[in-house]
């Protein structure tokens, strides 16, 4: 089976550096990469492959089948079929990222730092959160979805079920090993790995949590993963701002949900909101509650707010309850998304000499005729691709902290 991916293009497309010896652009190379490396959250996780020079746009991940069980006994003295491997063949698209930043002549000649040095510290941190983004993206993609529970509750079939009580718990991260450990997943080491907002890695330790170990405890804490802040269950923990956010939709501009002004009984297609807003902007939308969506098909103001007459009856709601867009939690929380992952889920490019590189123009290069503008800039060749779903689980939760989390 082959699989085919495209990414949109992203940066700018240079050329090669002007004036600048070999051994001076191999240095800024290898500086760029090693600044970039320990921002790299979730591409470390990944199967590695380095991207083969003058072999096309396209490079193949191999995934190979586990063989069946041997339950036949042998026949004493004959040889039995031998078994055959079963591989399953990837390919992705090649795409390039990138960015740069310009200096003037005069900003060279007055400024204190090093200002080549000082952009290349920046252009590593844009180079590695952009890459990881695109690992990301293509993470968010996988197939297993989980619902947070919360510390006292049931986990919901849907996103709608979620509000800012559903908070990840340990309860969730063992049923995400147990997911993985069921159709045998690989482990790092022993352990699966999740990536966790730091929102979510707060709710998940704000009670006390039987045994949880740092990092910094570990008995061999030199093997650390980049950004790592302990395990349980058998899943370590790695901590980034990157992790997913989703925002909630809008009902209207501005506006993430509508408050009940009072209790709406089961199968009654009109309900009274609290907000004031002119009836007219509200003819027309469309809200959630209670997993179901319906139209407002006409809105009238009241005595005690505005009334909504509904294209869909609502379940029975009490007073204070959440009407929100569709696809949105239940109460319009930001909802947050913890990847947990076993070995080889995914694969990606590896991070070296030949995928990024630092791109430095000087003084006087292509249009620029009194010599005032230079610039230093990154170009990195990557590839991602998710290429076994059931070594991945996402969790998705709200979070205590997370109400005015912005999505990413």
């Amino acid at each position: 089976m082959d699989i085919e991916f495209r990414l949109d293009y992203f940066g700018i497309n240079t050329t090669t550096d002007e004036a600048l010896a070999p051994e001076i652009k191999t240095f800024y190379d290898r500086a760029l990469i090693t600044l970039a490396r320990p921002e790299l959250i979730y591409a470390q996780l990944g199967q590695k492959r380095v991207v083969p020079p003058r072999s096309g746009k396209y490079i193949e991940f191999r995934v190979f089948d586990d063989l069946p069980v041997g339950t036949d006994a042998l026949t004493e003295g004959v040889t039995p079929e031998s078994s055959r491997m079963s591989v399953t063949s990837v390919e992705a698209k090649l795409n390039q990222y990138g960015g740069y930043i310009e200096q003037t002549d005069l900003l060279e000649l007055t400024a204190i730092d090093n200002t080549v040095v000082e952009a290349t510290k920046q252009l590593a941190s844009q180079a590695a959160r952009t890459l990881d983004v695109v690992v990301r993206d293509e993470l968010m993609g996988g197939e297993n979805v989980l619902f947070a529970s919360g510390p006292e509750g049931a986990a919901p079939a849907d996103v709608s079920g979620l509000d800012s009580s559903k908070t990840l718990t340990v309860r969730d991260v063992l049923s995400a090993a147990a997911r993985l450990r069921a159709v045998n997943a690989p482990t790092f080491d022993g352990s699966y790995v999740a990536v966790v907002h730091p929102y979510v890695a707060a709710d998940l330790m704000a009670n006390p949590v039987a045994g949880w170990v740092e990092a910094v405890k570990y008995a061999d804490p030199k093997r650390l993963l980049n950004g790592e802040i302990g395990k349980i269950g058998g899943v370590r923990f790695i901590e980034s701002t990157q992790a997913k956010i989703t925002e909630a939709g809008e009902i209207l501009p501005g506006v993430v949900s509508l408050t009940l002004a009072s209790t709406v009984t089961e199968s009654d297609d009109t309900c009274v909101i609290a907000e004031d807003i002119d009836p007219d902007n509200l003819v027309g939308v469309t809200v959630c509650a209670g997993g179901v969506e319906a139209d407002v098909t006409d809105a009238q103001t009241g005595d005690d707010g505005v009334e909504l007459t509904l294209s869909a009856a609502l379940p029975a709601l009490s007073a204070g309850a959440k009407l929100v867009a569709p696809g949105s939690s239940g109460d319009g929380s930001p909802v947050f998304s913890t990847i947990v992952l076993g070995k080889g889920a995914f694969g990606v490019t590896a991070l070296g000499a030949g995928t990024v590189e630092h791109i430095i123009k000087q003084l006087g290069s292509g249009a620029d005729p009194l010599n005032q503008r230079s610039s230093v800039g990154w170009k990195a060749t990557m590839a991602v691709k998710r290429l076994v779903e059931d070594y991945m689980i996402r969790i998705e939760s709200c979070s205590a902290l997370g109400g005015a989390a912005r999505g990413n």
